[in-house]
């Protein structure tokens, strides 16, 4: 279903790809329509499964772990394509400098989200149209994969002609 964005964004002017294009805003900070929050609500399962399928399924459970794994990054990754992010320390001119952006657009620090939902409560009517169409789309799944299953099933037990000679 996610697929159908890319036949629809550009009907209803490219908002989609505008974001993603320029980086901004977060997806999750403006659901200005339910065709943004479902966009959110339908991709971020998607981010989940490659973090996965990318060898980063688990998350380290101890403290050991956790310096572990960044330790392992910092020995793979050369040097001049690593950065170690402070969000008190560093801010826009040090992103851009890491990107190699000779023009940074922005300047200072970079906002702080309080809460990772905050869309919820923000874009309440975007929320609930995009969960209202995922709903439907659920349900769209659901009688696909059980038409599926019939058809199968009947094509599996049909009753076979009687060859049986005389």
């Amino acid at each position: 279903w996610g697929a159908l964005f890319r036949v629809l964004d550009p009907l209803v002017g490219g908002t989609i790809e505008t974001m993603l294009k320029t980086g901004g805003p977060p997806v999750c900070q403006v659901y200005e329509t339910p065709y943004v929050a479902l966009f959110h609500i339908l991709m971020s399962p998607r981010r989940v499964v490659n973090r996965w399928f990318s060898g980063m399924a688990g998350w380290p459970t101890n403290k050991e772990e956790f310096d572990a794994f960044h330790e392992r990054v910092k020995a793979e990754v050369p040097p001049d394509r690593l950065i170690e992010w402070n969000m008190k320390k560093h801010g826009w001119e040090d992103l851009c400098s890491f990107l190699e952006m000779e023009n940074c657009p922005k300047s200072g620090r970079l906002p702080r989200a309080v809460n990772a939902f905050l869309f919820l409560q923000d874009f309440p009517y975007a929320s609930i149209g995009a969960i209202l169409v995922n709903t439907v789309i659920h349900f769209l799944n659901y009688k696909i994969i059980t038409g599926v299953f019939r058809v199968a099933k009947r094509l599996l037990t049909r009753s076979k002609p009687d060859t049986k000679l005389e």
